[in-house]
Protein backbone atom coordinates (compact mmCIF):
# COMPACT_ATOMS: atom_id res chain seq x y z
CA UNK A 1 0.00 0.00 0.00
CA UNK A 2 1.51 3.28 -1.18
CA UNK A 3 2.44 6.16 1.71
CA UNK A 4 0.77 9.58 1.45
CA UNK A 5 3.27 11.62 -0.01
CA UNK A 6 1.26 15.03 0.44
CA UNK A 7 0.16 17.58 -2.91
CA UNK A 8 1.32 18.08 -5.86
CA UNK A 9 3.58 20.29 -4.56
CA UNK A 10 5.29 18.39 -1.90
CA UNK A 11 8.82 18.54 -2.22
CA UNK A 12 11.16 15.31 -2.46
CA UNK A 13 12.64 15.14 1.08
CA UNK A 14 15.59 12.43 1.42
CA UNK A 15 15.36 10.80 4.42
CA UNK A 16 19.11 9.76 5.57
CA UNK A 17 19.79 6.79 6.98
CA UNK A 18 21.24 8.22 10.04
CA UNK A 19 18.33 10.49 10.31
CA UNK A 20 16.07 7.04 10.07
CA UNK A 21 17.79 5.26 12.90
CA UNK A 22 16.80 7.90 15.33
CA UNK A 23 13.09 7.39 14.46
CA UNK A 24 13.13 3.70 14.38
CA UNK A 25 14.50 4.49 18.05
CA UNK A 26 11.19 6.37 18.55
CA UNK A 27 9.23 3.93 17.32
CA UNK A 28 10.68 1.11 19.00
CA UNK A 29 9.89 3.22 22.14
CA UNK A 30 6.06 3.45 20.98
CA UNK A 31 5.62 -0.69 20.29
CA UNK A 32 7.34 -1.34 23.80
CA UNK A 33 4.87 1.03 25.89
CA UNK A 34 1.79 0.17 23.39
CA UNK A 35 2.14 -3.02 21.80
CA UNK A 36 4.04 -5.29 23.86
CA UNK A 37 6.88 -5.32 22.01
CA UNK A 38 10.28 -6.61 22.98
CA UNK A 39 13.33 -5.54 21.09
CA UNK A 40 16.89 -7.83 21.53
CA UNK A 41 18.82 -4.97 23.17
CA UNK A 42 15.69 -4.20 25.84
CA UNK A 43 17.58 -6.04 28.60
CA UNK A 44 18.48 -2.75 30.69
CA UNK A 45 16.56 -3.21 34.16
CA UNK A 46 16.11 1.11 33.64
CA UNK A 47 14.69 0.25 30.15
CA UNK A 48 11.67 -1.87 31.89
CA UNK A 49 10.36 1.23 33.15
CA UNK A 50 8.91 1.89 29.89
CA UNK A 51 6.85 -0.69 29.71
CA UNK A 52 3.34 -0.81 31.01
CA UNK A 53 2.23 -4.26 29.43
CA UNK A 54 -0.09 -2.77 27.49
CA UNK A 55 -1.05 -4.21 23.93
CA UNK A 56 -3.80 -2.35 21.77
CA UNK A 57 -3.60 -5.16 19.26
CA UNK A 58 -5.39 -7.42 21.64
CA UNK A 59 -8.22 -4.92 22.08
CA UNK A 60 -11.58 -4.24 20.43
CA UNK A 61 -13.50 -1.52 20.59
CA UNK A 62 -17.36 -1.27 19.77
CA UNK A 63 -18.16 1.78 18.66
CA UNK A 64 -21.93 3.80 18.92
CA UNK A 65 -22.50 6.44 16.43
CA UNK A 66 -25.19 9.01 16.99
CA UNK A 67 -26.77 8.00 13.44
CA UNK A 68 -27.45 4.77 14.62
CA UNK A 69 -23.91 3.13 13.42
CA UNK A 70 -22.08 0.56 15.47
CA UNK A 71 -18.81 -1.59 14.83
CA UNK A 72 -15.87 -2.83 16.16
CA UNK A 73 -12.85 -1.73 15.72
CA UNK A 74 -9.37 -3.36 15.92
CA UNK A 75 -5.84 -1.80 15.62
CA UNK A 76 -3.91 -5.25 14.28
CA UNK A 77 0.01 -5.24 13.94
CA UNK A 78 -0.32 -5.77 10.54
CA UNK A 79 -1.67 -2.44 10.27
CA UNK A 80 0.83 -0.61 12.53
CA UNK A 81 4.10 -0.23 9.20
CA UNK A 82 1.67 2.25 7.37
CA UNK A 83 0.46 3.89 10.47
CA UNK A 84 4.33 4.34 11.29
CA UNK A 85 4.53 6.06 7.90
CA UNK A 86 6.41 3.04 6.36
CA UNK A 87 5.70 1.05 2.90
CA UNK A 88 6.72 -2.50 3.56
CA UNK A 89 5.19 -3.50 0.87
CA UNK A 90 8.16 -1.89 -1.09
CA UNK A 91 10.76 -3.35 1.68
CA UNK A 92 9.14 -6.62 0.64
CA UNK A 93 8.84 -6.39 -3.19
CA UNK A 94 12.32 -5.06 -3.70
CA UNK A 95 14.19 -7.64 -1.35
CA UNK A 96 15.47 -5.46 1.35
CA UNK A 97 14.30 -7.57 4.07
CA UNK A 98 13.71 -10.97 4.67
CA UNK A 99 9.93 -10.68 6.36
CA UNK A 100 7.12 -11.66 3.89
CA UNK A 101 4.57 -9.94 6.56
CA UNK A 102 4.34 -6.16 6.88
CA UNK A 103 4.88 -6.45 10.95
CA UNK A 104 7.71 -8.76 10.34
CA UNK A 105 9.30 -6.61 7.72
CA UNK A 106 8.87 -3.34 10.08
CA UNK A 107 10.71 -4.91 13.53
CA UNK A 108 13.44 -6.17 10.65
CA UNK A 109 13.68 -2.69 9.37
CA UNK A 110 13.67 -1.02 13.03
CA UNK A 111 16.43 -3.51 14.61
CA UNK A 112 18.51 -3.26 11.78
CA UNK A 113 17.64 0.38 9.89
CA UNK A 114 21.06 1.02 8.67
CA UNK A 115 21.09 -2.41 7.19
CA UNK A 116 19.44 -1.42 3.73
CA UNK A 117 22.19 0.90 3.29
CA UNK A 118 25.11 -1.25 4.38
CA UNK A 119 24.13 -4.39 2.74
CA UNK A 120 22.33 -2.85 -0.52
CA UNK A 121 24.00 0.53 -0.96
CA UNK A 122 20.59 2.82 -0.47
CA UNK A 123 21.44 6.02 0.56
CA UNK A 124 17.64 7.95 0.73
CA UNK A 125 14.95 6.30 2.33
CA UNK A 126 12.53 8.27 0.95
CA UNK A 127 10.75 5.79 -1.15
CA UNK A 128 9.51 4.05 1.49
CA UNK A 129 9.32 6.54 4.21
CA UNK A 130 6.56 8.85 4.46
CA UNK A 131 7.70 12.85 4.69
CA UNK A 132 5.36 13.16 7.14
CA UNK A 133 7.23 10.70 9.67
CA UNK A 134 7.33 13.25 12.05
CA UNK A 135 3.84 14.06 12.66
CA UNK A 136 2.66 10.19 12.47
CA UNK A 137 4.72 9.42 15.47
CA UNK A 138 3.45 12.58 17.27
CA UNK A 139 -0.14 11.57 16.58
CA UNK A 140 -0.04 7.65 16.55
CA UNK A 141 -1.43 6.75 19.97
CA UNK A 142 -3.45 9.90 20.45
CA UNK A 143 -5.22 9.05 16.80
CA UNK A 144 -5.05 5.29 16.80
CA UNK A 145 -6.90 5.17 20.02
CA UNK A 146 -10.46 6.49 19.61
CA UNK A 147 -11.70 8.58 22.28
CA UNK A 148 -15.23 9.70 23.47
CA UNK A 149 -13.65 12.87 25.03
CA UNK A 150 -11.29 13.94 22.06
CA UNK A 151 -13.05 12.70 18.83
CA UNK A 152 -14.73 15.22 17.03
CA UNK A 153 -16.81 13.57 14.72
CA UNK A 154 -17.05 10.01 12.42
CA UNK A 155 -17.94 10.29 8.40
CA UNK A 156 -19.21 7.25 7.10
CA UNK A 157 -17.88 7.76 3.99
CA UNK A 158 -20.48 6.79 0.79
CA UNK A 159 -18.50 6.93 -2.42
CA UNK A 160 -22.33 6.90 -4.67
CA UNK A 161 -22.56 10.72 -2.94
CA UNK A 162 -18.98 11.66 -4.64
CA UNK A 163 -17.94 12.11 -7.98
CA UNK A 164 -14.70 13.54 -7.73
CA UNK A 165 -11.14 11.39 -7.73
CA UNK A 166 -10.73 11.18 -3.82
CA UNK A 167 -9.96 7.51 -2.37
CA UNK A 168 -12.76 5.26 -2.54
CA UNK A 169 -11.73 2.51 -0.56
CA UNK A 170 -12.48 4.71 2.71
CA UNK A 171 -14.70 3.46 5.15
CA UNK A 172 -14.73 5.91 7.97
CA UNK A 173 -12.64 9.47 8.27
CA UNK A 174 -12.75 10.34 12.27
CA UNK A 175 -11.16 13.56 13.20
CA UNK A 176 -9.99 14.09 16.92
CA UNK A 177 -8.82 17.25 18.56
CA UNK A 178 -5.24 16.22 20.36
CA UNK A 179 -6.04 16.77 24.01
CA UNK A 180 -2.38 17.76 24.43
CA UNK A 181 -2.32 20.90 21.23
CA UNK A 182 -4.00 22.39 18.61
CA UNK A 183 -3.62 19.56 16.40
CA UNK A 184 -6.25 17.83 14.85
CA UNK A 185 -5.90 14.34 14.21
CA UNK A 186 -7.94 12.27 11.29
CA UNK A 187 -7.98 8.68 11.24
CA UNK A 188 -9.11 6.69 7.84
CA UNK A 189 -10.95 3.39 8.63
CA UNK A 190 -11.36 0.93 6.17
CA UNK A 191 -12.90 -2.63 5.83
CA UNK A 192 -11.25 -5.58 7.85
CA UNK A 193 -10.69 -8.11 4.99
CA UNK A 194 -9.44 -10.69 7.13
CA UNK A 195 -12.26 -10.86 9.57
CA UNK A 196 -14.76 -13.51 9.69
CA UNK A 197 -17.42 -10.75 11.26
CA UNK A 198 -19.17 -8.29 9.50
CA UNK A 199 -18.48 -4.54 10.38
CA UNK A 200 -15.18 -4.94 11.74
CA UNK A 201 -12.97 -2.50 10.49
CA UNK A 202 -9.37 -1.59 11.11
CA UNK A 203 -6.99 1.98 10.71
CA UNK A 204 -5.28 2.27 7.36
CA UNK A 205 -3.58 6.11 8.07
CA UNK A 206 -3.48 8.68 10.23
CA UNK A 207 -2.91 12.36 9.67
CA UNK A 208 -2.09 15.23 11.71
CA UNK A 209 -2.74 18.97 11.03
CA UNK A 210 -1.41 21.97 12.92
CA UNK A 211 -5.03 24.12 12.82
CA UNK A 212 -8.65 23.02 12.07
CA UNK A 213 -8.26 24.84 8.97
CA UNK A 214 -5.79 22.82 7.42
CA UNK A 215 -8.00 20.13 8.34
CA UNK A 216 -10.79 21.52 6.71
CA UNK A 217 -9.07 21.90 3.76
CA UNK A 218 -7.39 18.31 3.58
CA UNK A 219 -11.19 17.04 4.22
CA UNK A 220 -13.10 19.29 1.89
CA UNK A 221 -12.91 17.26 -1.06
CA UNK A 222 -13.40 13.81 0.55
CA UNK A 223 -16.82 14.59 2.87
CA UNK A 224 -18.33 17.17 0.53
CA UNK A 225 -22.01 15.97 0.38
CA UNK A 226 -21.12 13.02 3.22
CA UNK A 227 -22.78 12.22 6.90
CA UNK A 228 -21.38 13.59 9.87
CA UNK A 229 -21.88 11.84 13.30
CA UNK A 230 -20.49 11.90 16.58
CA UNK A 231 -19.38 9.15 18.96
CA UNK A 232 -21.52 8.45 21.62
CA UNK A 233 -20.20 5.26 23.53
CA UNK A 234 -17.78 2.64 22.95
CA UNK A 235 -17.07 -0.69 24.41
CA UNK A 236 -13.71 -2.13 25.29
CA UNK A 237 -12.46 -5.79 25.35
CA UNK A 238 -9.22 -6.09 26.02
CA UNK A 239 -6.92 -8.72 28.35
CA UNK A 240 -8.03 -6.60 31.38
CA UNK A 241 -11.47 -7.51 30.86
CA UNK A 242 -14.47 -5.25 29.48
CA UNK A 243 -15.07 -1.53 30.07
CA UNK A 244 -17.36 1.28 28.86
CA UNK A 245 -16.88 4.33 27.83
CA UNK A 246 -19.54 6.57 27.44
CA UNK A 247 -20.03 10.29 26.28
CA UNK A 248 -22.10 12.37 28.62
CA UNK A 249 -24.77 13.58 26.18
CA UNK A 250 -26.55 15.34 29.13
CA UNK A 251 -23.34 17.52 30.08
CA UNK A 252 -22.02 17.89 26.87
CA UNK A 253 -25.06 17.58 24.46
CA UNK A 254 -24.99 21.78 23.13
CA UNK A 255 -21.30 21.99 22.62
CA UNK A 256 -21.05 18.90 20.70
CA UNK A 257 -23.90 19.73 18.72
CA UNK A 258 -22.60 23.33 17.93
CA UNK A 259 -19.41 22.00 16.83
CA UNK A 260 -20.63 18.89 14.74
CA UNK A 261 -22.83 21.90 13.02
CA UNK A 262 -19.76 24.11 12.42
CA UNK A 263 -17.73 21.09 10.85
CA UNK A 264 -20.55 20.33 8.74
CA UNK A 265 -20.83 23.89 7.76
CA UNK A 266 -17.28 24.20 6.45
CA UNK A 267 -17.04 20.90 4.82
CA UNK A 268 -21.12 21.18 2.99
CA UNK A 269 -21.59 17.94 4.85
CA UNK A 270 -24.82 16.70 6.81
CA UNK A 271 -24.75 15.82 10.30
CA UNK A 272 -26.89 13.00 11.27
CA UNK A 273 -27.86 12.44 15.18
CA UNK A 274 -30.63 10.67 16.38
CA UNK A 275 -34.24 11.93 17.62
CA UNK A 276 -33.53 10.99 21.98
CA UNK A 277 -29.71 12.44 21.29
CA UNK A 278 -30.76 15.79 19.96
CA UNK A 279 -34.48 15.99 22.42
CA UNK A 280 -34.04 18.37 25.61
Amino acid sequence: MPLEKGGDNMEHITMNPYRFQDYSTEISKILRKFFDYQEPSFIHSERHNEATGMNLSKKTEILFLSNGDSFKYSIPKSSLAHLFGIDTDYLIQNGYVDATHSYDALIELIENPLKIKNKFGVEDYSEFVSPYIDRKLRSIINNISIRTDSCEFFCKFDKNKTYNSVDKDVSYYVVSKDPYSDNYNILILVEDKNSVEQNSYIPRSNLTFDSKEEAIEYLSEKVYYQELAILVSAIIKGELGTKANNFSINSYRLSKLENLRDWADKLNATPNVLSDYITQ
